[in-house]
This record gives structure tokens, sequence and C-alpha cells, in this order.
């Protein structure tokens, strides 16, 4: 739920940090915002409430050609030596930054029928995918979060989707795609995703547990 406030924005130093790390581990010129809610984190035997960061490709980038095992690698750099951040995702669409109109926008959100069904509806996508696919052995869990993010765009919200692999829900890694998911079948569901009413964007964590939790909350 939210009242419809934006988290607090990241300092600036660590905003500088990230986009440094990214840059220092990519090899195209990925765009990096912060996502304007607050997520669970895992250290050691507590849990926080810190940052989310999502990466873009630039413009005019092909979405095929994303290089998930740099993106996987960017995740894991940036919450350990960045500690106001523990969860990093990729997102789709044209490129944002912390400059861009709307990104610290929110919706006030609330267990109304309207945004429960809008969660059903995107959660309906993804499942029929897993089914469809045959995934719903080899996948632990997928999270599918609506969270309030309406990126310029007044009432919309976005998705995140949690393809999560584990043993023990301990801890656990998200899934590849084209590894543990086919990335046709990935696709697929945010096209379909991002046609819900009301969806601004649809992002995908790439965080492992630790020091993301397997759900937002």
């Amino acid at each position: 739920c939210s009242d419809g406030s934006p988290a607090a924005a990241l300092a600036a130093a660590d905003l500088t940090k990230i986009k440094a790390l990214v840059a220092k581990y990519a090899t195209i010129p990925y765009s990096v915002v912060q996502l304007p809610v607050l997520t669970v984190g895992v250290q050691g035997d507590c849990r926080s409430y810190k940052s989310a960061v999502a990466l873009s490709l630039p413009m005019g980038t092909d979405p095929s050609t994303i290089k998930w095992k740099e993106l996987f690698d960017i995740a894991k750099h940036v919450p350990a030596e960045v500690p106001t951040v523990s969860r990093t995702c990729f997102m789709w669409g044209t490129p944002l930054d912390s400059d861009s109109e709307g990104v610290t926008d929110i919706t006030a959100t609330y267990c109304s029928n309207d945004v429960m069904d809008q969660l059903r509806e995107a959660d309906a996508i993804v499942t029929d995918s897993i089914l469809a696919n045959d995934l719903q052995y080899s996948l632990s869990q997928v999270p599918v979060v609506l969270f309030p993010a309406a990126f310029g765009t007044k009432g919309n919200r976005s998705i995140a989707l949690r393809p999560f692999i584990t043993r023990d829900f301990m801890t656990g890694k998200p899934a590849v795609p084209g590894v543990d998911l086919p990335i046709q079948a990935l696709f697929d569901m945010v096209a379909k995703i991002e046609k819900v009413k009301g969806i601004s964007r649809v992002v995908y964590d790439l965080t492992a547990k630790p020091p993301g939790t397997t759900e937002w909350e």
C-alpha cells in the first residue's frame, strides 16, 4: 500500500557511485533511475527497507540483445558497494534517469477492488505463461509485484517480475532468462502486461537473496 508519497531520494554521492559501478561493469551505456519506493532487504538476521534502482537500455537498442549476464553482474556489485540500495532491476521501455520527467510520481495504492483486479490480470498473464512453458516445478516462486510508480502517467502503477530459484527460501537467486526460463516466454509476458490498463512500466528483479528478499513487501 502507498499513500502517494515517494521514497526519499538517494544521496547524490550514492547515485554517482551507482552510475560509476554500472559504467565499470557494463559494455553499453545503461540509464539508471531510482525507483520511488523502498523494498525489503536482508542483512544477517535483520530486515531493512532500502532503495531500489532500475537499469534501462539506450534508446534504439533491440531488447533481444539484452546482455543478461552483464546485468546480473551489475546487480551483485551495486548493493554490495552502495549500502543504501538493496535491489537492482532491469526496466523495459524508453530509458529513464534521475532527471527524467515523472520518475518520482506515485499513485496512492490500497487494497481496493480495482487495484486487486489490476494485479490479478498481470498475475494471470504470468501464471498462464509458466504453465504453458512447464516452468511450475523449476521456478520456486514467481512473485508479481504491483508497485505504485506512475512514471509520468497520472493514476498508473508498474509491475515487477521476480522469478526466483531456491531450495529453502533462506537464500536464493533470480532466474536467468535464456537459462532458467525461455527468453521469448519472458518477452511475451512483458508485452501482455504492458497492455494491462494503467500499467506504466515492467521491471525484472535481478537481485539475489540476500541482499533482497524473495518478495518486495
